[in-house]
């Protein structure tokens, strides 16, 4: 009789705990994203910060930034290459390229390869503007430091 009741409890009791829910927990709603934020531009801005911190990361030789912003970089560029079906895979190829050099040279603290890398990741991005027909968008290393709330 005991084991009934226990289960006819578990069973009665199993709806509400499933219909409570944690604050900090939500479940993920199954609505899309707002097109906008999968724009290519929006996709490219990222890219851009992160090629920005990649530079600052370099200069303070935080090895640890620079492999996760390589990563992102490498992720952000496959997102757009999936999304957009007009980006040439050998640009995206290049870019990676040089994204892995930059992560080898973070992990051997080679400071010239870090700067190679960087300027070949920087000129990757570029090429693949100007087949793009926005060469109007031109890559540099920063002149100065947007990020004035990170300390590298």
């Amino acid at each position: 009789m005991k084991r009934v009741i226990i289960l006819l409890g578990s069973v009665l009791l199993s709806p509400v705990a499933e219909s409570q829910t944690t604050p900090f927990a939500e479940p993920r709603s199954v609505q899309t994203p707002d097109w906008s934020l999968l724009s290519l531009a929006n996709i490219m801005q990222l890219i851009q910060s992160r090629h920005i911190k990649l530079w600052y990361a370099g200069r303070a030789q935080d090895w640890d930034l620079i492999n996760f912003e390589s990563d992102h970089i490498s992720d952000d560029l496959t997102s757009a290459a999936m999304l957009y079906k007009n980006i040439p895979l050998e640009f995206v190829s290049n870019a990676n390229r040089a994204l892995a050099r930059l992560k080898k040279a973070a992990k051997e603290r080679n400071i010239q390869g870090l700067q190679a890398a960087y300027t070949d990741l920087t000129t990757s991005c570029n090429s693949c503007h100007a087949a793009g027909g926005v060469a109007f968008i031109r890559i540099q290393p920063p002149t100065h430091m947007p990020f004035t709330n990170q300390k590298f």
